[in-house]
């Protein structure tokens, strides 16, 4: 059979992580943080499967093709986030954050048709915490994902084919679509 999967022998992650807060006043806060990164596969082989033509798709020998350096899938090179937290009494918190990715390749064969594009989405939350006549502490929450009903996916799927005879490549993408504003109410119970 076709080689589908395999380990990445030799790769590397490098970056850096930047943080910062801000506390303008005492029951506000500001919050930003960064992470720029290479994620690389060193001396990679991609192997693809092989057809003779598109027309009826008959197997022929499989084609490789070799990288000195290839993107590593799910692996953005960027991201951002900017949170407000403030509290306008002691037991109640209102949090806002907004997020950012850059594009990211899907697979290890630096296609550019199999990349998820960069995307933006901003969260929101309402914690209220008590004490429960000094048996335990709780809190309730109303969490906000996707406030702005985006359409983005985060993460998805790519199949390519290749054909012997040189017609186009035959690229396939699946996408897992974040779903709109959605709502999550959490009660947490510390014993």
């Amino acid at each position: 059979g076709y080689k589908l999967m395999g380990n990445i022998e030799k790769s590397y992650r490098a970056g850096v992580e930047l943080q910062a807060g801000y506390r303008p006043l005492d029951r506000l806060s500001l919050e930003a943080n960064a992470t720029f990164s290479r994620n690389k596969a060193l001396d990679y082989t991609a192997w693809y499967e092989t057809y003779d033509n598109s027309n009826d798709w008959g197997d022929a020998p499989q084609l490789s093709q070799y990288f000195k350096e290839a993107s590593l899938p799910f692996s953005p090179e960027a991201m951002g986030a900017f949170r407000v937290i403030w509290k306008p009494i002691d037991a109640l918190s209102f949090t806002f954050t907004k997020k950012w990715v850059s594009r990211q390749y899907i697979t290890n064969t630096q296609n550019s048709d199999l990349m998820l594009p960069a995307y933006t989405a901003a969260n929101a939350s309402l914690v209220y915490g008590f004490d429960m006549k000094g048996l335990a502490k709780a809190s309730l929450g109303l969490y906000v994902d996707n406030l702005a009903s985006r359409s983005y996916s985060s993460n998805a799927w790519g199949y390519e084919a290749h054909f012997a005879n040189g017609d186009p490549t035959y690229v396939e993408k699946g996408l897992y679509p974040v779903a709109p504003r959605h709502y999550l109410v959490k009660f947490v119970l510390q014993l």
